[in-house]
């Protein structure tokens, strides 16, 4: 090949490099251009449960699903509230979240099928985050009991204060009176308990210490529906309810607390909003009912 020849093929060469740079460099523009376009707040439709979050947040990891979301121009909000929908596990998607905000993966509260779903999720996101083996020893539910010196006449303790039951109604001073215990876990992340009985009014959650009835947060066994500090909720939350045998979980995460029922997320119930109250985990009732504590 003569000298000539070899120029001309190092000249096209450098040609066709160029041009697939000048390619590039538009395409990162368009994309740029695409994510600067996108508002600074966006909402995300996660399993039915919806997650804002400043697009700053959501942006945090390099060349994660999100970059492709906002900067490709081919995903637009197609939900109600212009929001983006995923189909992806809404319980844990809370853990990704707290991941993008502050760069920190906390793994020892999640259970193996938590961590199996989050594994999932993060994979789809692209986000090079890789879940920790489950051990045993570490992914049981934290241990707590019930605490003797909280509850209330008409209450009693059994199982090493693993269960809390009232076999009727407490009636002095000629009115009914509110019954409660509260848990010894402060601010948990999350518990579970399994409800072996309930009347109408049996209420488990979050409280504070004093007066929980008026300043807790929680969940109306019989017919799902959410009492706050702000008083009874309108509509119902979970309208199907709970009954005996069911497991109820609770978390406690990013000011948010959340129910589940038997494994089955039910979503954002409240939004904590001084978050420098202690709370812990609480049952409330007027008539008979047994809540057992699950620590695995």
């Amino acid at each position: 090949m003569s000298k000539a020849d070899v120029d001309e093929d190092t000249t096209s060469q450098i040609q066709a490099l160029e041009s697939k740079l000048a390619t590039w460099e538009v395409l990162e523009r368009r994309v740029q251009e695409n994510i600067d376009a996108a508002p600074s707040v966006i909402t995300l439709d996660v399993g039915g449960t919806l997650f804002k979050t400043s697009k700053a947040t959501l942006l945090s990891v390099e060349d994660s699903y999100f970059h492709a979301m906002l900067g490709s121009g081919l995903w637009q909000p197609d939900g109600p509230n212009n929001t983006y929908f995923l189909d992806l596990d809404p319980t844990t998607f809370q853990y990704i979240m707290a991941y993008l905000r502050t760069g920190i993966f906390y793994a020892d509260v999640l259970n193996p099928w938590e961590k199996a779903q989050l594994q999932f999720s993060v994979d789809y996101l692209n986000i090079p985050l890789a879940i920790p083996a489950t051990d045993s020893a570490k992914d049981k539910f934290p241990e707590w009991k019930w605490d003797p010196a909280t509850i209330t006449p008409g209450m009693k303790l059994s199982e090493e204060n693993r269960v809390v039951h009232a076999l009727q109604a407490h009636f002095t001073r000629g009115y009914y009176q509110w019954m409660n215990v509260r848990g010894t876990l402060v601010n948990p992340t999350h518990f579970r308990v399994r409800i072996d009985s309930l009347s109408d009014d049996t209420f488990v959650g979050l409280a504070p210490v004093g007066n929980p009835q008026k300043n807790g947060y929680f969940l109306r066994l019989k017919n799902g529906q959410l009492r706050s500090p702000r008083g009874n909720i309108a509509g119902q939350y979970h309208p199907s309810g709970l009954k005996a045998t069911d497991v109820l979980s609770v978390h406690y995460i990013d000011s948010n607390i959340s129910f589940g029922k038997n494994g089955q997320d039910l979503g954002v119930a409240f939004k904590v909003e001084d978050q420098t109250v202690e709370l812990f985990p609480s049952v409330l009732s007027y008539a008979v009912v047994k809540v057992t504590i699950i620590s695995s």
